[in-house]
Parts: C-alpha cells; sequence; structure tokens
C-alpha cells in the first residue's frame, strides 16, 4: 500500500507544482473565448490524426497538411493561446521525465517507443 501513497502524494505535489498551477491559468485565459477553444480542439484533433498517420508511415494528404498549417497560424495569433501551448508543453515535459524517472528506476524497457 505504501507505493500507492507514494503514488498519491506525487500526484499532490504534482498539482501544487508551478508547471501545473501556470497551465491551469493559462489554459482558462485562453479558452475564455469559444473561438480560441473550438480552434484548438480542431488542432488537437488533427495534430493526433497527423502524428498516427506519420507514426504509421502513412502519407499526409495535401488538404489535411493546409489545414493543419491554418489552424496553427490561426492559433498563433492568440498571445494567451500561444502561452497555454508553452504551458501544455513545460508540463508535458515534466510529466515524460517524471515517467522516465520512474521506468529508469525499475529498468522496464520501452525502446520500442523510440523508434
Amino acid at each position: 500500500m505504501q507505493n500507492y501513497d507514494k503514488a498519491y502524494e506525487l500526484a499532490r505535489l504534482i498539482k501544487d507544482s508551478d508547471e501545473y498551477k501556470q497551465y491551469c491559468a493559462a489554459k482558462e485565459k485562453a479558452f475564455e473565448q469559444e473561438m480560441n477553444r473550438d480552434l484548438y480542439k480542431q488542432y488537437r484533433a488533427l495534430s493526433m490524426t497527423v502524428n498516427a498517420a506519420i507514426m504509421a508511415g502513412q502519407e499526409i494528404d495535401e488538404e489535411s497538411k493546409q489545414k493543419f498549417q491554418q489552424l496553427t497560424g490561426l492559433l498563433a495569433l492568440s498571445p494567451d493561446v500561444n502561452e497555454f501551448m508553452l504551458a501544455e508543453h513545460r508540463l508535458n515535459t515534466m510529466m515524460g521525465d517524471i515517467f522516465k524517472i520512474l521506468t529508469d528506476a525499475i529498468d522496464l524497457e520501452l525502446d520500442f517507443l523510440q523508434d
């Protein structure tokens, strides 16, 4: 049970971290405008589709490329969305680092994720 207690403690520490607090504040500010929220949702969905296709070795169709570029350009016009995306990246980096620390500690081989 001690492992679970430590996991809950880590979760509390993450929730209290500057990265998480900045992420929440930036998200709230960026998505005050419904248009920003809708554009970002479209961007994320298309981003996942494009990334999945790339990982599968598939060619990205021209329409998807253009739509992705348009959404990226529109989102770049909003300083609030840019700040949110930077905060999201910092939080994801922290979470990735924590996951790597945990997997390295138990010598869990996830090399297949690197390819």
